[in-house]
């Protein structure tokens, strides 16, 4: 689910902003993990009734969403 495009300018958007919902394939990985298969950048962690500042060896769960900021998606 993106949430939307941040821009200092109104010609260039930095990055675009979602959030993620952590699944099988995913649960177990850490957050150095996740963050280097997919270039992206884990903010923050969605835990049940908890909000998570990630570290790098922060476990993801099953069911957890995780806030992220990916790479430029339009090439701008």
């Amino acid at each position: 689910i993106i949430f939307g495009m941040f821009s200092v300018s109104p010609y260039k958007p930095l990055r675009w902003i979602a959030e993620i919902f952590v699944d099988g394939r995913n649960a177990g990985k850490t957050v150095e993990e996740m963050e280097e298969d997919t270039q992206m950048t884990i903010f923050l962690i969605l835990r049940e009734d908890l909000s998570i500042l990630p570290q790098k060896d922060t476990l993801l769960k099953q069911n957890d969403i995780i806030v992220i900021r990916t790479p430029d998606v339009m090439g701008v």
